[in-house]
């Protein structure tokens, strides 16, 4: 949502990573209904929930470190500005 600290970190992770392209969503994956009618599935129905979860300062800071747009793809320098970089947003 706009604002939040979600934004804020997606953005940030934007900054330091040009080339993830992850953010912005709303949990969901239209993706997943072409692949399965590529399976040959034909009836589709879907639904979803939400579901607040609560994080301290600390997991989320580990949480979006360990994340695919940080630890799983930029050079550990950078992850660790990165680091330094989110927890002083947060």
């Amino acid at each position: 949502m706009p604002g939040n600290v979600v934004e804020a970190t997606e953005d940030l992770i934007e900054a330091f990573n040009p080339d993830w392209h992850l953010g912005g969503g709303a949990g969901l994956y239209p993706a997943w209904f072409t692949d399965l009618t590529g399976a040959g599935f034909t009836t589709l129905e879907s639904f979803f929930f939400d579901l607040g979860v609560t994080y301290t300062r600390e997991a989320w800071l580990e949480r979006i470190r360990a994340s695919v747009g940080v630890a799983a793809s930029l050079p550990p320098d950078a992850v660790e500005k990165f680091s330094r970089a989110h927890a002083e947003l947060l």
